[in-house]
């Protein structure tokens, strides 16, 4: 191996005196830049060809010029005297009469690593700074971010900040951009870049210029401006407003954040803006970029729960079907939109559209049954219908889809007054298919809501804890904490059939020497329950049989709503 490397740099040069002797043309000199590389890239040491790479960087060829820069970047790391060489060529062709080669120099002399380097390179970038080209200008910028962090007191002294801001009124926005970006990551300890209405009115009338990188970049800025006075944020809203339909979604988004910040000084005109936003953020629900896509639809979830959105929402409500191409972060919130959409009059229809996607594949089958639950929950006349489609699917032969609506129907606590019986009878009948925890803790807080329902609960529960006094459990501590207070409301209500469960879990639990009995809460709990029981018994039957009242909503102002979601 070693042979073998040491006839490609004999080759190498070989190809080089051959070029020099022959005078070649950049053609010739390309391949053997090209095969100079190939080397570097397979690990073979070329220190030796140093000079002759030093010879060849005279030449005008852009791309032999690229290759030339790579090799001096490497190897001027290793050895001082051949860095100082690489800069020497550098600062050279710092003064070329190609822009582009005037580029590359400044950006290879800026990239390397060496302290050496860099009091060159603060020379020159004083130079460069105000070169006539766009493109030497622009790594400049960044040139001037790297003195920031490796010569502060450099940067200061020369007042390079300032050359910053006023690099923002250069012609290309390229630059803009860049001087934009560096102040930003430069000033992001005071809050990001600083800006006066001079500086807003300047970029705010040069928008249309930029990509939708620049863009962004100033709109980003634009939200942090606190105008002076109520007259000036509605001339920005105004101005902004015009340019909505002429960007991209990811811009028309920045420009509604800016609205819905400025919103907080201007509350009255809150809905009004979101009915501005309204048409033209359905419109995009079909966007390609899958990112742009959520954000759209975690917006239009958030108008949704706003009662003076809904019914022009309502009109268009048959948009947010589900799709065969939807992914899986995007049902979820298609459905949620549907159940805050749903009325009496319109909810026969949606009901039966949910309901086909029952038999699609588990993940939109179990989205489907948490937007039925969330349904039951509102003040909405259609929970016996909700609740006959839940006994409907709990007979399904393979109970999948019973295991899914028994994982989330405790959620709905107001309404469980109304559960079936025969939806009660089909969980305890099918206990024994329920292995997965979540439906376990799910089972024990619905016999906390129906003790007197649910006729196997003590069975069921004794079933739970008993699993948790043999060495084979699997289960966590979170479903033995359910089960106990579980068990300790069913007592008061059942005590017949409770005691001796809860005397046989307690004797075991404090006798035996499983790891489960050594847990501290788990022992707290238990002997709390214990002393309870036998000291205060009066007391811990008041506070299980007292329902606490919980609120379960806050009423939302539509800018509280808009502000979470940015």
């Amino acid at each position: 191996c070693y042979f073998e490397k040491k006839g490609e740099v004999n080759e190498i040069k070989k190809m080089f005196k051959d070029y020099f002797k022959k005078q070649g043309s950049d053609e010739s000199l390309l391949e053997i830049l090209k095969k100079v590389v190939g080397s570097i890239t397979l690990g073979i040491d070329l220190c030796s060809i140093f000079n002759e790479i030093i010879l060849v960087s005279y030449t005008e060829n852009i791309i032999c010029k690229k290759m030339v820069y790579l090799y001096l970047s490497i190897y001027s790391e290793k050895n001082e005297e051949m860095g100082i060489m690489s800069i020497n060529t550098f600062i050279k062709d710092c003064n070329s009469q190609d822009s582009k080669i005037r580029g590359l120099a400044i950006r290879s002399l800026c990239s390397m690593k060496t302290f050496i380097a860099l009091e060159y390179m603060q020379k020159q970038l004083l130079i460069m700074i105000e070169d006539n080209h766009y493109y030497v200008r622009k790594i400049c910028v960044m040139a001037i971010l790297k003195i920031y962090y490796y010569n502060n007191s450099f940067f200061e002294a020369n007042f390079l900040i300032d050359k910053l801001y006023n690099l923002i009124k250069d012609p290309n926005d390229s630059v803009v951009y860049n001087s934009i970006c560096a102040l930003e990551e430069i000033m992001r300890e005071e809050g990001g870049m600083a800006i006066n209405s001079k500086i807003m009115i300047y970029m705010l009338n040069r928008i249309e210029d930029f990509n939708i990188y620049g863009q962004s970049a100033i709109l980003k800025i634009l939200s942090t401006y606190k105008p002076n006075s109520k007259e000036e944020m509605i001339e920005i809203m105004n101005a902004l407003d015009i340019k909505v339909n002429s960007f991209s979604l990811s811009t028309t988004i920045s420009i509604f954040n800016i609205f819905i910040i400025y919103c907080n000084s201007l509350p009255d005109i809150t809905l009004s803006v979101i009915e501005r936003m309204l048409p033209i953020l359905i419109s995009n629900i079909g966007f390609n970029e899958l990112e742009q896509r959520f954000l759209v639809f975690q917006i239009l979830v958030e108008f949704s729960k706003i009662s003076e959105i809904k019914d022009k929402m309502r009109e268009s409500y048959k948009l947010f079907y589900l799709n065969e191409c939807d992914q899986n972060y995007i049902i979820p919130l298609k459905i949620q939109i549907l159940t805050n959409l749903i009325t009496e009059d319109n909810s026969t229809e949606i009901l039966d559209e949910l309901s086909e996607y029952i038999n699609e594949r588990d993940y939109v089958c179990n989205c489907v049954i948490k937007g039925f639950v969330s349904l039951l929950q509102s003040s909405l006349n259609i929970k016996q219908l909700i609740w006959k489609k839940f006994l409907i699917y709990s007979k399904f032969s393979n109970k999948k889809y019973l295991k899914f609506i028994t994982e989330s129907i405790h959620e709905a606590k107001s309404s469980l007054v109304d559960m079936p019986l025969d939806l009660i009878s089909e969980i305890e009948n099918n206990f024994c298919l329920f292995k997965d925890e979540n439906i376990l803790i799910s089972i024990c807080r619905l016999f906390s809501y129906l003790p007197l329902k649910y006729k196997k609960a003590p069975y069921i529960l004794e079933f739970i804890l008993m699993k948790f006094l043999s060495e084979e459990c699997e289960y966590s501590t979170e479903l033995l904490n359910e089960a106990l207070d579980s068990s300790m409301r069913l007592f008061f209500k059942r005590p017949g059939e409770m005691i001796p469960i809860i005397t046989k879990f307690f004797k075991q639990f404090f006798t035996s020497e499983l790891k489960i009995s050594k847990n501290i809460d788990i022992r707290d709990r238990c002997i709390f329950y214990h002393n309870a029981l036998k000291y205060k018994f009066n007391d811990l039957k008041s506070f299980f049989e007292t329902e606490s009242s919980s609120v379960d909503k806050f009423e939302k102002s539509p800018i509280s709503l808009l502000l979470k979601v940015i």
